[in-house]
């Protein structure tokens, strides 16, 4: 594995890429599953004045890039180039030292360097054809992750699939790198909210490396975590509990408890904690996760971002604002000191911190940093990407919340646009957008706009939640009053007399829910001079006050 890779949130176990160190030669029986993944380092050191020769140059190239040393890498990396395209521009090995060079540019996100010289290694190994597709589709992988970093999606996908046909044509459907690709093609899966199909792929690995490696390996840890992280993203709390533990149990005994795979799952549990509410053990896992990270990495290292992000945002959860926001900040300085203005994680990290200004009031604040985030965004993934939701949804809370309705309203159609593309139009995200934007035009003063919204989004509601949810009655009760303010009274009444038919049948016919009902209804009726109705159900209200009050039960 080439590097690690964090995802700010809930944190995956990286994507598996490969180094490709050197070519092994032999038999076809004898070689390795793919000879690009082999790790062979000659140790041999030049004659004193001699050239080094192209299997000393990587692995001094290896070394330097494990030391972190990307100067010197790259410099030796480049000598190798040099020192292979001499015997010709189709040899194995310029396509080796081409795949690590752009692994490294890929590592330091110089994206347009690295590339032209995946697609050039690809070109050599698809020309050569036999086992050679082999090295190749370690080379697609390598390309489909860069792919992924810069969310173009569409082009990594056919990537990934076809590392996967390849792998299992040659190595086997049973093959633990056949594992490896169905763990990487799940995480682009995951990406794309497609989880049905992310999770076929979880466990497929899962079960592949169970049997490859045993229960307890550390390979298994990572499909373990990866897989609650997607019971996670379902809410699917009680399945994601589970797997986290087991993988955390397999990491420390392996690893070590001061492992910075050990923070991954610990940081991993506190996000799930945070979404079940239970605030308190979630900001100790985040603080166990960050003080190993700290001591793996130091303070200033972009690792510790991620974790500094999430306990931020667990205390913007809990209204302790002014401890959220100096860890929000440095989690986005950390970012932009290690990736540059310009890195997706920037601006995610962007995006959290305008939340938090959001939350408080702080609009003045709150719109530049989300405008940035949403800028970069679309940089990467374009306009239409699923990716530019959360930070749409935000802008268009800050415009709402400064009375800018005619600004909220546009990004919303926007998004509702997004995600009707992206997620079909039966999502819950649809029935959020729809609310939203009716409430945009409730406030604009436009009830014969935001009525036919209101209708998809009860419709949308009772198929998604069932007839009788709380929502479907709010949603009910909104109708009668927005159909009421354009003077539709049957309409109206139809909408008031359902919702509080399934107020009655859930809650009782006396219950002081149906009491409030009545009267809210029946103030709305005022307003609209149908007094004599008004009078009819307030006087249903004080009969079931009253008799509510009648039943008390005796001290």
């Amino acid at each position: 594995m080439f590097f690690k890779r964090i995802h700010l949130g809930a944190e995956r176990s990286p994507f598996e890429g490969n180094v490709v160190p050197g070519l092994v030669t032999g038999s076809p029986a004898r070689r390795p599953a793919a000879t690009l993944l082999a790790c062979f380092l000659l140790s041999t050191q030049a004659l004193s004045g001699q050239e080094p020769s192209w299997p000393e140059l990587m692995a001094a190239a290896q070394a330097a890039y494990q030391r972190a040393d990307y100067a010197r890498a790259e410099r030796l990396f480049v000598s190798a180039l040099k020192q292979t395209e001499e015997l010709g521009n189709t040899s194995p090995k310029v396509a080796t030292t081409l795949n690590n060079l752009a692994e490294l540019y890929r590592t330091q996100r110089r994206y347009a360097e690295a590339e032209p010289l995946y697609l050039r290694a690809l070109s050599i190994l698809n020309a050569a054809g036999g086992l050679d597709q082999l090295e190749a589709a370690t080379v697609q992988n390598n390309l489909a992750f860069l792919y992924h970093e810069q969310m173009r999606y569409a082009q990594a996908e056919p990537l990934f699939r076809h590392t996967l046909e390849t792998r299992e044509k040659f190595l086997g459907p049973e093959n633990p790198e056949v594992a490896t690709t169905l763990n990487n093609l799940a995480e682009l899966l995951r990406a794309l909210h497609r989880y049905p199909e992310a999770e076929t792929s979880y466990r497929r690995a899962l079960a592949l490396r169970e049997k490859a490696f045993g229960p307890e390996h550390p390979k298994v840890a990572v499909l373990l975590n990866n897989l609650a992280m997607l019971c996670l993203d379902q809410g699917r709390y009680t399945e994601a509990q589970p797997l986290l533990e087991r993988a955390l149990a397999i990491r420390r005994r392996s690893l070590g408890p001061e492992h910075p795979d050990v923070a991954t799952t610990l940081n991993n549990l506190g996000e799930l904690r945070r979404a079940e509410n239970q605030l308190a053990e979630a900001e100790g896992f985040y603080k166990q996760a960050l003080l190993i990270r700290e001591k793996s990495f130091g303070q200033k290292n972009p690792e510790v971002a991620t974790i500094l992000h999430n306990l931020g945002v667990l205390y913007q959860d809990e209204g302790r604002y002014a401890q959220a926001e100096p860890l929000l900040q440095r989690a986005m300085e950390l970012r932009i000191a290690a990736l540059g203005e310009d890195d997706p994680k920037v601006g995610a990290a962007q995006r959290s911190l305008g939340e938090l200004y959001q939350f408080q009031g702080r609009y003045s604040e709150a719109e530049p940093l989300l405008k940035r985030s949403l800028a970069i965004q679309e940089r990467v993934v374009g306009t239409d990407s699923i990716v530019l939701a959360r930070v749409l949804d935000a802008l268009a809370l800050t415009y709402q919340f400064e009375g800018r309705y005619p600004e909220a309203e546009s990004f919303l159609n926007r998004l509702l646009q997004i995600r009707e593309r992206a997620t079909g139009e039966e999502h819950e995200d649809i029935a959020k957008t729809l609310n939203s934007l009716a409430g945009i035009y409730r406030l604009e003063g436009h009830p014969a706009q935001a009525e036919p919204v209101y209708r998809r989004l009860l419709l949308l509601q009772e198929r998604i939640l069932g007839l009788k949810h709380q929502k479907v009655v709010a949603t009910l009760d909104i109708l009668a009053g927005v159909t009421l303010e354009q003077g539709k009274f049957a309409d109206a009444d139809t909408f008031f007399e359902e919702a509080l038919s399934i107020r009655r049948e859930t809650l009782g016919a006396d219950h002081r829910e149906v009491a409030s009902a009545l009267e809210t209804y029946a103030s709305l009726l005022r307003k609209a001079k149908r007094l004599e109705k008004a009078e009819e159900l307030e006087a249903k209200a004080h009969s079931i006050r009253t008799n509510s009050a009648g039943q008390s039960p005796k001290q």
